[in-house]
């Protein structure tokens, strides 16, 4: 270390981390809502299912790619589950989706509009409003994807 330098010992770096998280989480706080964030940090319905009966990945405008996995009976999604390696709004949107079609019909998740996702989210900034049309694309993509291997089981097997 050169004459002027100053040292930071570990109790230093650990205070100056602390305000750098602060000023973070504050930030982050202001331009998003409680809901955002809850399904952000507890993404109930992220992670896959092995061989789903409807499969669904697509890329959005910003690059975000985003999957969807559905175990449907009966016309009935019993269980669903989805995959990004988006942001914070892609997280959010996808597990929104997810938690809005659980337990519906297959007729009734298709009605699900970018719309349903941002009022549950209480809104989100204009320049993420796009996760909300990415989640219910994938999940239409996913739902026509069991349509197919309804129509040809063989197509799963390969």
């Amino acid at each position: 270390m050169t004459k002027g330098e100053a040292s930071m010992d570990g109790e230093d770096l650990e205070k100056a981390a602390k305000i750098v998280r602060n000023m973070l989480e504050g930030e982050i706080r202001e331009k998003y809502s409680d809901e955002v964030l809850k399904n952000w940090l507890e993404p109930y319905f992220m992670g896959e299912i092995e061989r789903p009966e409807g499969y669904g990945k697509l890329t959005g405008s910003c690059g975000d790619e985003m999957a969807f996995f559905l175990r449907v009976r009966d016309e009935k999604i019993m269980d669903v589950k989805f995959s990004t390696g988006g942001c914070i709004t892609s997280i959010a949107a996808g597990n929104t989706g997810a938690k809005l079609i659980s337990g519906k019909t297959i007729e009734e998740a298709l009605m699900l509009t970018p719309s349903d996702i941002l009022t549950v989210l209480n809104g989100l900034p204009p320049e993420d409003e796009h996760c909300a049309q990415l989640a219910t694309d994938v999940i239409k993509e996913a739902i026509r994807d069991y349509f197919l291997t309804k129509r040809e089981p063989w197509r799963k097997d390969y």
